[in-house]
Protein backbone atom coordinates (compact mmCIF):
# COMPACT_ATOMS: atom_id res chain seq x y z
CA UNK A 1 0.00 0.00 0.00
CA UNK A 2 2.81 2.42 0.90
CA UNK A 3 4.53 1.89 -2.44
CA UNK A 4 1.28 2.34 -4.39
CA UNK A 5 0.36 5.62 -2.70
CA UNK A 6 3.95 6.87 -2.88
CA UNK A 7 4.15 6.24 -6.64
CA UNK A 8 0.76 7.95 -7.09
CA UNK A 9 1.82 11.06 -5.16
CA UNK A 10 5.22 11.34 -6.87
CA UNK A 11 3.47 12.56 -10.06
CA UNK A 12 1.81 15.98 -9.66
CA UNK A 13 2.96 15.60 -6.06
CA UNK A 14 1.24 18.41 -4.17
CA UNK A 15 -2.03 18.22 -6.07
CA UNK A 16 -2.33 14.47 -5.61
CA UNK A 17 -1.40 14.67 -1.94
CA UNK A 18 -4.22 17.18 -1.49
CA UNK A 19 -6.69 15.01 -3.43
CA UNK A 20 -5.94 11.76 -1.61
CA UNK A 21 -6.20 13.44 1.81
CA UNK A 22 -9.51 15.01 0.84
CA UNK A 23 -10.79 11.59 -0.24
CA UNK A 24 -9.57 10.06 3.05
CA UNK A 25 -11.75 12.58 4.86
CA UNK A 26 -14.71 11.44 2.76
CA UNK A 27 -14.22 7.78 3.64
CA UNK A 28 -11.53 6.42 1.30
CA UNK A 29 -10.47 3.03 2.69
CA UNK A 30 -6.95 4.18 3.54
CA UNK A 31 -5.91 5.42 7.00
CA UNK A 32 -5.34 9.17 6.83
CA UNK A 33 -1.98 8.78 8.57
CA UNK A 34 -0.53 6.83 5.63
CA UNK A 35 -0.56 9.66 3.02
CA UNK A 36 0.49 12.13 5.74
CA UNK A 37 3.52 10.01 6.57
CA UNK A 38 4.30 9.55 2.88
CA UNK A 39 4.11 13.33 2.39
CA UNK A 40 6.82 13.67 5.03
CA UNK A 41 8.74 10.74 3.54
CA UNK A 42 8.85 12.38 0.09
CA UNK A 43 10.16 15.57 1.69
CA UNK A 44 12.78 13.46 3.49
CA UNK A 45 13.94 12.13 0.09
CA UNK A 46 13.94 15.58 -1.52
CA UNK A 47 11.01 14.87 -3.83
CA UNK A 48 9.00 17.67 -2.21
CA UNK A 49 9.77 20.59 0.06
CA UNK A 50 8.84 19.98 3.69
CA UNK A 51 7.08 23.33 4.41
CA UNK A 52 4.96 23.13 1.24
CA UNK A 53 4.09 19.46 1.83
CA UNK A 54 3.03 20.37 5.37
CA UNK A 55 0.75 23.19 4.20
CA UNK A 56 -0.78 21.09 1.41
CA UNK A 57 -1.39 18.21 3.82
CA UNK A 58 -3.11 20.55 6.29
CA UNK A 59 -5.31 22.01 3.55
CA UNK A 60 -6.22 18.53 2.26
CA UNK A 61 -7.20 17.27 5.71
CA UNK A 62 -9.33 20.33 6.47
CA UNK A 63 -10.95 20.15 3.02
CA UNK A 64 -11.92 16.51 3.58
CA UNK A 65 -13.35 17.22 7.03
CA UNK A 66 -15.37 20.19 5.81
CA UNK A 67 -16.66 18.21 2.83
CA UNK A 68 -18.01 15.61 5.25
CA UNK A 69 -19.58 18.38 7.34
CA UNK A 70 -21.37 19.86 4.31
CA UNK A 71 -22.58 16.42 3.27
CA UNK A 72 -24.18 16.22 6.70
CA UNK A 73 -25.77 19.61 6.17
CA UNK A 74 -27.04 18.61 2.74
CA UNK A 75 -28.54 15.20 3.54
CA UNK A 76 -28.98 15.66 7.28
CA UNK A 77 -32.73 16.01 7.17
CA UNK A 78 -33.00 12.71 5.26
CA UNK A 79 -30.78 11.00 7.84
CA UNK A 80 -32.94 12.33 10.66
CA UNK A 81 -36.07 11.06 8.92
CA UNK A 82 -34.45 7.68 8.29
CA UNK A 83 -33.62 7.23 11.97
CA UNK A 84 -37.06 8.46 13.03
CA UNK A 85 -35.79 11.61 14.71
CA UNK A 86 -38.19 13.87 12.85
CA UNK A 87 -41.32 12.28 14.31
CA UNK A 88 -43.23 14.40 16.83
CA UNK A 89 -42.51 11.96 19.68
CA UNK A 90 -38.75 12.15 19.00
CA UNK A 91 -38.57 15.92 19.33
CA UNK A 92 -37.08 15.80 22.84
CA UNK A 93 -34.20 13.58 21.75
CA UNK A 94 -33.39 15.89 18.84
CA UNK A 95 -33.52 18.93 21.12
CA UNK A 96 -31.13 17.25 23.56
CA UNK A 97 -28.71 16.43 20.74
CA UNK A 98 -28.79 20.03 19.53
CA UNK A 99 -28.32 21.33 23.07
CA UNK A 100 -25.31 19.05 23.51
CA UNK A 101 -23.71 20.33 20.30
CA UNK A 102 -24.42 23.93 21.33
CA UNK A 103 -22.66 23.42 24.67
CA UNK A 104 -19.92 20.92 23.83
CA UNK A 105 -19.78 20.79 20.04
CA UNK A 106 -16.51 22.72 19.83
CA UNK A 107 -14.77 20.17 22.08
CA UNK A 108 -16.31 17.21 20.24
CA UNK A 109 -15.14 18.55 16.87
CA UNK A 110 -11.65 19.33 18.19
CA UNK A 111 -11.06 15.97 19.91
CA UNK A 112 -12.62 13.93 17.08
CA UNK A 113 -9.57 14.84 14.98
CA UNK A 114 -7.49 12.59 17.25
CA UNK A 115 -9.92 9.61 17.27
CA UNK A 116 -10.31 8.14 13.74
CA UNK A 117 -13.15 5.85 14.81
CA UNK A 118 -15.39 8.75 15.84
CA UNK A 119 -14.29 11.40 13.37
CA UNK A 120 -16.78 10.80 10.55
CA UNK A 121 -19.71 10.40 12.96
CA UNK A 122 -18.96 13.68 14.74
CA UNK A 123 -18.45 15.62 11.51
CA UNK A 124 -21.62 14.31 9.88
CA UNK A 125 -23.57 14.98 13.07
CA UNK A 126 -22.21 18.53 13.20
CA UNK A 127 -23.56 19.22 9.74
CA UNK A 128 -26.84 17.43 10.39
CA UNK A 129 -27.47 19.36 13.62
CA UNK A 130 -26.59 22.65 11.93
CA UNK A 131 -23.47 23.61 13.84
CA UNK A 132 -22.33 26.88 12.27
CA UNK A 133 -19.85 26.43 9.41
CA UNK A 134 -17.38 28.94 10.87
CA UNK A 135 -17.41 27.21 14.27
CA UNK A 136 -16.83 23.82 12.69
CA UNK A 137 -14.03 25.15 10.48
CA UNK A 138 -12.07 26.79 13.29
CA UNK A 139 -12.43 23.88 15.74
CA UNK A 140 -11.44 21.34 13.09
CA UNK A 141 -8.55 23.47 11.84
CA UNK A 142 -7.27 23.84 15.42
CA UNK A 143 -7.17 20.06 15.83
CA UNK A 144 -5.60 19.55 12.39
CA UNK A 145 -2.94 22.17 13.16
CA UNK A 146 -1.73 19.84 15.92
CA UNK A 147 -2.20 16.36 14.46
CA UNK A 148 -1.10 16.96 10.85
CA UNK A 149 2.34 18.49 11.55
CA UNK A 150 3.11 15.72 14.05
CA UNK A 151 2.41 12.90 11.58
CA UNK A 152 4.06 14.60 8.58
CA UNK A 153 7.13 15.33 10.69
CA UNK A 154 7.34 11.68 11.76
CA UNK A 155 7.49 10.71 8.08
CA UNK A 156 10.11 13.39 7.46
CA UNK A 157 12.38 12.55 10.40
CA UNK A 158 12.01 8.76 10.31
CA UNK A 159 11.83 8.37 6.54
CA UNK A 160 14.13 5.35 6.49
CA UNK A 161 11.88 3.48 8.94
CA UNK A 162 8.56 4.47 7.34
CA UNK A 163 7.05 0.96 7.42
CA UNK A 164 7.83 0.65 11.12
CA UNK A 165 6.30 4.06 11.90
CA UNK A 166 3.11 3.11 10.03
CA UNK A 167 2.91 -0.18 11.94
CA UNK A 168 3.49 1.57 15.24
CA UNK A 169 0.80 4.22 14.63
CA UNK A 170 -1.70 1.60 13.47
CA UNK A 171 -1.45 -0.06 16.90
CA UNK A 172 -2.92 3.03 18.53
CA UNK A 173 -5.54 3.60 15.82
CA UNK A 174 -7.00 0.08 16.20
CA UNK A 175 -9.08 -0.88 19.25
CA UNK A 176 -7.90 -3.78 21.41
CA UNK A 177 -9.54 -7.13 20.72
CA UNK A 178 -12.42 -7.94 23.06
CA UNK A 179 -11.77 -10.53 25.78
CA UNK A 180 -14.17 -12.62 27.84
CA UNK A 181 -15.27 -11.07 31.12
CA UNK A 182 -17.31 -12.16 34.11
CA UNK A 183 -20.42 -10.83 32.38
CA UNK A 184 -20.12 -13.49 29.67
CA UNK A 185 -19.93 -16.34 32.20
CA UNK A 186 -22.84 -18.36 33.40
CA UNK A 187 -24.73 -16.76 36.33
CA UNK A 188 -23.26 -19.19 38.88
CA UNK A 189 -19.67 -18.69 37.75
CA UNK A 190 -20.16 -14.93 37.48
CA UNK A 191 -21.19 -14.80 41.14
CA UNK A 192 -18.15 -16.82 42.16
CA UNK A 193 -15.81 -14.62 40.16
CA UNK A 194 -17.32 -11.39 41.47
CA UNK A 195 -15.20 -8.26 41.44
CA UNK A 196 -11.92 -10.18 41.36
CA UNK A 197 -12.95 -11.92 38.12
CA UNK A 198 -13.79 -8.62 36.50
CA UNK A 199 -10.42 -7.21 37.49
CA UNK A 200 -8.59 -10.23 36.08
CA UNK A 201 -10.59 -9.97 32.83
CA UNK A 202 -9.75 -6.26 32.55
CA UNK A 203 -6.04 -7.03 33.08
CA UNK A 204 -6.17 -9.70 30.36
CA UNK A 205 -7.84 -7.31 27.91
CA UNK A 206 -4.88 -4.95 28.20
CA UNK A 207 -2.23 -7.58 27.50
CA UNK A 208 -2.72 -7.96 23.72
CA UNK A 209 -2.21 -4.22 23.15
CA UNK A 210 0.98 -4.18 25.19
CA UNK A 211 2.23 -7.22 23.29
CA UNK A 212 1.49 -5.59 19.98
CA UNK A 213 3.42 -2.49 21.07
CA UNK A 214 6.46 -4.62 21.97
CA UNK A 215 6.31 -6.51 18.69
CA UNK A 216 6.17 -3.23 16.75
CA UNK A 217 9.28 -1.94 18.54
CA UNK A 218 11.13 -5.26 18.07
CA UNK A 219 10.36 -5.30 14.34
CA UNK A 220 11.89 -1.83 13.95
CA UNK A 221 15.17 -2.67 15.69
Amino acid sequence: MVGLISSYIEHFTYLRLFVILTLCGLGLAIPEDVPLLIGGFLAHNGVTRYPIALIVALLGVVAGDNSLYFIGRGVGSKLLSYFGLKRPDAGNRLDRMRAFMDRHGHLAIFYARFFPGFRALVYLSSGTLRVSASRFFFCDAAGAAISVPVVVTLGYVFGEQLDCVIRFISVFNSPPSPRPSAVSLSPGRAKRHGLGGRRRAAAQSRRPLAGRNRSSFNACR
